[in-house]
C-alpha cells in the first residue's frame, strides 16, 4: 500500500507543467505535490482495505 503511494507521488513529478495548464489551479497544485498525492492515495487505499476486512469478517460469522 505505502509503496503504490510512493510510485505514484514520485511519478507525478515527472508530469511537464503543459499536461496540467487546462486544469483549474487548484487541481493542479494538488497534481503537481506529489507529496499530497501520495498522501490522499495512502489514506484512500487503507480506508478502502479497512473496509474490504469489515465486509469480509461480517460474512465469514
Amino acid at each position: 500500500m505505502s509503496g503504490v503511494s510512493l510510485v505514484v507521488g514520485v511519478g507525478l513529478m515527472f508530469i511537464p507543467s503543459s499536461a496540467t495548464s487546462q486544469l483549474s489551479p487548484i487541481v493542479m497544485t494538488i497534481l503537481i505535490n506529489g507529496l499530497i498525492c501520495g498522501s490522499f492515495l495512502a489514506i484512500i487505499l487503507e480506508q478502502g482495505l479497512i473496509c474490504k476486512e469489515k465486509h469480509s469478517s461480517k460474512s465469514i460469522s
